[in-house]
This record gives structure tokens, C-alpha cells and sequence, in this order.
């Protein structure tokens, strides 16, 4: 088993098998199923996979893979719940000041442009 957490911090267990989920299509009043799991390719649990009939009966689907969903779950949140979707790290970044020293191969002449390139990290 693979420890996973949802994006509120809740530990869910997740595992090879095929899930099934059955949502609803309330436009169109059909039965839409998802699954997860279905392939090798798909496991550990990489995409979702919606299939329905439409109105002749012939199968469609739809193939999303787990940060597509997630990028959408990131849309729909509201505001103040953003950061729980986000892994991220932040780093409070301090400015520094440097003093450059140079000396001059020649004469300036007043006005003359002289330009300095340093990378510098912090």
C-alpha cells in the first residue's frame, strides 16, 4: 500500500485495485463512471477514466490525468482553502546590499557609462 493524504491532510490508503465510482449527469439524466486503477499504466492511481453512453448508446470517455484533476479541484476551491492544495515551500528572500570596487585600466571621461555585471545569490 502507498500512504496518500487528501488535500485537507486526511490519510487515505490507496491501492492497486480498480475503483469504481458512479457520478451523475444531471444535464443529459445519465449514469457516468469513473474509474481509477484499470491498467498497469494507469496504477497507482494516475488518472481517471469517465465513460457514459450518449444519446445513440454508443460508449464515450474521457481520460484526465491526476494533476488535471487536481489543477481543477485548485479552481473550484475557495480562496482561504488555496494553500491546502499547494505542496509548496516559501523562503523569505533578504536584500543585501553589496559594494563593487574596480579599478580602472584607463581614463573615464565625464559622462562615460560604466557597467558592472555580478551574479549574485542570497
Amino acid at each position: 500500500m502507498n500512504d496518500q493524504y487528501t488535500a485537507d491532510g486526511l490519510k487515505i490508503d490507496v491501492d492497486y485495485e480498480l475503483e469504481e465510482y458512479w457520478l451523475k449527469d444531471y444535464k443529459n439524466d445519465r449514469d457516468v463512471r469513473v474509474l481509477v486503477n484499470w491498467n498497469k499504466a494507469s496504477a497507482p492511481a494516475k488518472a481517471l477514466r469517465f465513460s457514459w453512453p450518449n444519446s445513440r448508446g454508443v460508449e464515450q470517455e474521457l481520460i484526465i490525468d491526476r494533476e488535471e484533476l487536481q489543477t481543477i479541484m485548485f479552481l473550484l476551491c475557495p480562496s482561504e482553502q488555496e494553500d491546502q492544495y499547494l505542496r509548496t515551500k516559501t523562503t523569505q528572500l533578504k536584500k543585501q546590499r553589496h559594494q563593487f570596487r574596480m579599478k580602472a585600466s584607463r581614463r573615464f571621461e565625464k559622462g562615460e557609462e560604466i557597467v558592472m555585471n555580478k551574479m549574485i545569490t542570497i
